[in-house]
């Protein structure tokens, strides 16, 4: 039968201060948007839900768009302070950006194995996600999920992991523990080394 192999995603949770600086960020200061700005990564649903949650951190949006279409534009033109577009961020400023942000919240309508959802759990970065399937198979038990274009589920789902320091502390380590029982290197390495082995020894 056919093996079935996940992406790795490196367990990476330092940062750079001074890449931080660079873009006027703190540590644990922002909420974590990363994709590019087309319908389907559902950034409208968590620009939407930001605005009614109370805090004062900042929500931060990492991609956009090669070509400035008007989805993009229309995100862009928003009245609420705290979001910041950062536009496309790569190396090792973007794992920076990511292994900062307090929560990362991944609400895409149509997805499948996001390499991006992996990076943020092994990053140990508490995850609110939407809930498609594809979603769940990676997050697990370790994801908070929202109804998939709720902007209204989205912002109770968010403020209540943002009212709760501990759930916080608890979802960030959830996430480490998923990615590692998902997609360690080391793992991914021994199941591609055990296939090789096999199809050899039917030959």
């Amino acid at each position: 039968s056919p093996s079935y192999i996940p992406y790795g995603a490196n367990l990476s949770m330092g940062t750079d201060p001074q890449v931080l600086d660079k873009y006027g960020l703190r540590a644990n200061g922002y909420i974590l948007f990363v994709g590019r700005l087309v319908y389907e990564k559902g950034a409208h649903t968590v620009i939407e839900a930001f605005k009614s949650v109370r805090t004062e951190l900042k929500l931060v949006i990492v991609g956009d768009t090669l070509d400035g279409d008007e989805y993009a534009r229309r995100l862009k033109e928003n009245s609420d302070q705290r979001i910041v577009f950062l536009g496309f961020v790569h190396g090792n400023d973007f794992e920076t950006i990511r292994n900062g942000a307090y929560v990362y919240i991944h609400p895409s309508l149509f997805d499948g194995t996001s390499i991006a959802l992996l990076g943020a759990l092994g990053a140990g970065r508490p995850v609110i996600s939407s809930d498609l399937k594809e979603n769940h198979d990676v997050g697990g038990d370790a994801a908070v999920y929202f109804e998939r274009g709720n902007p209204n589920d989205l912002t109770v789902k968010l403020q209540h992991l943002l009212d709760s320091p501990r759930q916080i502390e608890d979802r960030g380590r959830r996430s480490v523990e998923r990615a590692k029982e998902l997609s360690d290197w080391d793992k991914i390495t021994d199941s591609y080394e055990h296939v090789y082995r096999s199809s050899r020894g039917r030959r």
